[in-house]
């Protein structure tokens, strides 16, 4: 089955919009900061003065990063499944795309785990934030 010009130009549009989006997510994730606001003491303490809560909306958006991923990695497949007879070719995206599908709920479970976690943590030093105006979580070396 051969690709006619008006199909190709449809699929370069969609892989290129949705390689686009990734880009673009990818630059507004780096924009968040993963860390609470911390300070040091004089005695080398670390505390936590404040909870940053984007953390949480950068962790979602990560995972929505790969997703987007994963469909361009889809899409491809498709393509190179349907429209392009060199096999090696096919045979590279769809390893690719099985690698990455099968990590997608692994890593999902990752994520809601570790968000859980870390909102738990983020409750008992916030509650510590708001009776001592501190929190201290560690020391430098």
């Amino acid at each position: 089955m051969d690709i006619s010009t008006g199909e190709s130009l449809l699929y370069i549009l969609i892989v290129s919009i949705l390689s686009l989006l990734f880009v673009f997510l990818m630059i507004v994730s780096s924009k968040f900061n993963f860390s609470n606001i911390k300070e040091i003491g004089k005695m080398g303490e670390i505390f936590v003065t404040e909870i940053n809560w984007k953390k949480y909306l950068k962790i979602a958006l990560d995972y929505f990063i790969y997703l987007v991923f994963l469909l361009i990695i889809t899409i491809i497949s498709g393509i190179t499944n349907t429209f392009i007879s060199i096999t090696a070719l096919h045979s590279i995206f769809t390893s690719i795309y099985l690698i990455v599908y099968r990590m997608s709920t692994p890593l999902l479970i990752f994520v809601i785990c570790f968000c859980i976690f870390n909102f738990f943590r983020d409750i008992f030093l916030n509650k510590k934030i708001i009776s001592e105006g501190i929190a201290m979580i560690g020391r430098t070396k």
